[in-house]
């Protein structure tokens, strides 16, 4: 199924917030002493247990972690250039960052270049 340029643009604005939610989880949470002293003592609680709501959290961050890892793999796959257009339009919310490095009809052109190769990777992992 294709996409237009405006889903994509809102594809993106989703994925990014997900993985800033993600990142701001892992931030937040206590990891070292939290997961670590729970990941192996609680695995087989019963349901509605202390032991299960830690299960719950660990498979939290657990997501968190992967939605990182793919954002991150992706931004490795279209390169700095693409990467820095995509970090400034969509995490950052500067609108006229571009304006020290490029023209207006060359930023729209990289910017639409980066959107185009962010969403390819990520529908092609989404895939798997």
């Amino acid at each position: 199924m294709g996409y237009t340029y405006k889903q994509k643009i809102l594809l993106i604005k989703k994925i990014i917030h997900r993985y800033q939610c993600a990142s701001y989880l892992i931030d937040c949470m206590n990891y070292d002493n939290h997961y670590a002293s729970h990941t192996l003592s609680v695995r087989e609680a019963p349901v509605h247990s202390v032991s299960y709501y830690y299960n719950k959290r660990i498979d939290k961050i657990d997501e968190a972690k992967r939605l990182i890892y793919l954002i991150n793999q992706i931004f490795v796959l279209i390169g700095k250039e693409s990467e820095t257009i995509i970090r400034h339009d969509f995490m950052m919310y500067d609108k006229e960052w571009y304006l020290d490095y490029y023209s207006k009809a060359t930023y729209y052109r990289k910017r639409k270049e980066a959107i185009e190769q962010f969403v390819k990777y990520l529908l092609v992992f989404l895939e798997f």
